[in-house]
């Protein structure tokens, strides 16, 4: 016969499994406009956990970290998607004000540590995330994947410089000729950390998740947060 107590203890560890099993559904502000977001809240913890910010790429949208924003809920971080006003058209400006819509959301959760935060961005969103950090002395760490020396006028030189000596993990593919020279040219003009993984045939952005890059990733947000 199964106790009672036993019972318990296995329902409050499945409550607890599926209190952290996805994100929730919300809104911020950029200005004037709102910005749908997805958020991952950090697993139950007496400590404040480090938040991650996550930029899609040019014309995709925040869904596309669905599966990675549950592997980093599942290691004990913070993080939230964002669906970026910018479609080619809003420049540097509005990708800069939409991360820090995303960092005010997470620097506002009691849950999270605002001393620790990252940005990772694939694509158009890898320069976003590269320029916020740039402009956002507090974020510590950037993460970028297939970024471009210039995606419609987003240029990354100036803000790798501009990043100064905080680490910057660049990763791209060979198949993806141009993210791959552009990695190439960051890490030349990096000044702190700067690790740098180019794949063989593992395509662009987002799409290179799988194959290892999440425990890279993971790997490099734990050394650095």
């Amino acid at each position: 016969m199964i106790s009672a107590a036993f019972l318990f203890v296995g329902f409050a560890l499945l409550s607890s499994i599926a209190a952290c099993a996805s994100a929730k559904n919300v809104s911020l502000k950029a200005g004037e406009e709102s910005i749908r977001g997805l958020y991952w809240a950090p697993p139950t913890s007496a400590k404040a956990a480090p938040g991650i910010i996550l930029l899609h790429m040019l014309g995709r949208r925040k869904e596309d970290w669905r599966a990675f924003g549950d592997f980093l809920q599942k290691n004990g971080y913070a993080a939230i998607a964002i669906d970026l006003r910018d479609r080619g058209d809003g420049g540097r400006d509005k990708l800069i004000a939409d991360a820090r819509a995303a960092y005010d959301f997470l620097r506002s959760q009691k849950e999270v540590d605002a001393s620790r935060v990252a940005a990772i961005g694939g694509s158009m969103g890898a320069n976003g995330a590269l320029w916020f950090g740039a402009t956002e002395p507090a974020i510590k760490a950037v993460v970028l994947l297939s970024p471009g020396l210039n995606y419609y006028g987003v240029t990354s030189e100036d803000a790798m410089t501009r990043l100064g000596a905080r680490p910057v993990l660049l990763v791209a593919s060979e198949d993806d000729g141009y993210s791959a020279v552009t990695v190439r040219r960051l890490a030349q003009l990096a000044k702190g950390p700067h690790p740098v993984k180019v794949f063989d045939n593992a395509g662009h952005g987002t799409e290179m998740l799988g194959a290892g890059l999440e425990q890279l990733i993971l790997q490099f947000l734990q050394q650095h947060l």
